[in-house]
């Protein structure tokens, strides 16, 4: 069995659903898959993906923004260290799935991944570009924000 779980923030199906007619694979996937609209509370980007790609609600997972205040009163912008428990995709890599994660957002740095059966690529959000493992570097070209 193959799962892909795609995204799209702040995209209703009643808006998406009419341009299936433009993109023939993504309306396969549409009439073959199921489909939800996920409410968060708060409705905003951060709790929301943690919400799915943990299964849990944000008292628990621990991401409320994209940023964070430090003990010394200062911001700094949420990491992949944040999130307080594992996320979906390394669930299934502990169990020996492989799991591929685009563009999810705090996906860096790296090292607070759990990254065995996993390809991850970097989320728009960072300063720099990455994909693991480094062997698949070539294939960024493919993922580059226009």
């Amino acid at each position: 069995m193959k799962i892909a779980i795609i995204g799209l923030d702040g995209m209703s199906w009643e808006h998406l659903l009419p341009y299936t007619r433009y993109l023939p694979n993504f309306k396969k996937i549409v009439l073959q898959g199921l489909k939800f609209i996920i409410k968060a509370i708060p409705p905003l980007t951060p709790p929301s993906w943690n919400n799915i790609f943990t299964g849990c609600k944000l008292q628990k997972h621990g991401i409320r923004s994209f940023i964070k205040v430090n003990s010394d009163g200062s911001y700094c912008y949420i990491t992949s260290l944040d999130v307080k428990v594992p996320r979906l995709n390394e669930i299934l890599a502990t169990n020996s799935l492989n799991t591929v994660t685009i563009n999810y957002p705090f996906s860096y740095p790296i090292h607070g991944w759990y990254l065995k059966n996993h390809i991850l690529v970097y989320d728009a959000f960072l300063p720099r570009e990455f994909i693991y493992p480094q062997e698949l570097k070539p294939l960024l070209k493919y993922f580059k924000q226009k």
